[in-house]
């Protein structure tokens, strides 16, 4: 499996969430998505650069080729709106007939982590591509 890395904005970054395959089994190690914000200081009231940190644990999931169409994987990072947080979201798509894969759920979308694409009746993830999304180190 070939394993690309594409580099995103400043304005938030991850650390964590390698991946891992083992046969037909995507594990992830535990993340944080940490994102640049601004906050009102409570003594000067004036507006500040402060970080918020979401939390993800490590999790795996089995990939599922189908026997006639591609299938798409898509791993969403979400925020929920209670205090519970953060979590990890993992779509399968059928590409078949008018189909295209797209976040439809009601909790909020904060970062998509990972896609790839599982050909028909693939039996090792070898030959797959996976695009990571990673954003870049920030060094201050």
């Amino acid at each position: 499996m070939l394993i690309e890395t594409h580099i995103e904005t400043d304005n938030y970054w991850l650390e964590g969430f390698e991946p891992s395959i083992n046969g037909l089994e995507i594990q992830i190690e535990s993340g944080k998505f940490i994102e640049q914000v601004l906050v009102r200081d409570l003594e000067s009231e004036e507006l500040v650069i402060g970080y918020s940190v979401m939390e993800y644990p490590s999790f795996s999931f089995d990939v599922e080729a189908d026997s006639d169409f591609d299938v798409v994987y898509d791993v969403y990072l979400l925020e929920l709106p209670s205090l519970s947080g953060a979590q990890v979201n993992v779509d399968r798509t059928i590409l078949g007939y008018d189909q295209i894969a797209v976040y439809e759920g009601e909790d909020t979308l904060k970062f998509t982590l990972m896609s790839f694409t599982v050909k028909p009746l693939t039996v090792d993830l070898i030959d797959t591509t996976m695009l990571v999304k990673k954003v870049a180190i920030r060094v201050e």
